[in-house]
Order: structure tokens, then sequence, then C-alpha cells
């Protein structure tokens, strides 16, 4: 029986898969991080006295309130 040779798209279909999960990981990364910085936050507004849930609706207001500024200076 011959021996197959491995063909280009295999190969092709590997790296881009792995490029992918690469960009995939980057971008969980980045949401653990903002999620850990949240956590910091919160932490410091519960010790100024607010409720987690109170805390979590300022950092909440805050986040729309700066996407709000970004598609201004945009348009």
């Amino acid at each position: 029986m011959p021996k197959e040779t491995p063909t280009a798209a295999p190969a092709a279909n590997l790296a881009a898969e792995n490029a992918a999960l690469k960009a995939r990981i980057a971008e969980f990364q980045a949401v653990k991080q903002q999620a850990d910085a949240d956590e910091i936050v919160i932490a410091q507004k519960m010790a100024k006295g607010l409720r987690r849930e109170q805390a979590a609706a300022v950092i909440k207001r805050q986040r729309e309130y700066d996407e709000r500024l970004k598609l201004k200076a945009k348009g």
C-alpha cells in the first residue's frame, strides 16, 4: 500500500484553528483580567458602605456612560 503524503490543506487548517484558539484564549484572559479589576472596584465601593449589587450597578452605569462618550466622539 503506497504511503500518503500529507497535503497542505490540513496544515493550513491546523494553523488557522491554532490561531483561532490563541485568539479565544487572549479574549478569555482579557475578560478575566477585567473581571478581576471589577472585583477590586466592587470591594472598594463596598468598603465605602455600598452593597455589592449597588457597587456592580455603579460600574455598569460608568461603562455605559463611557461607551456613550466613545460613540459621541466618533459621531
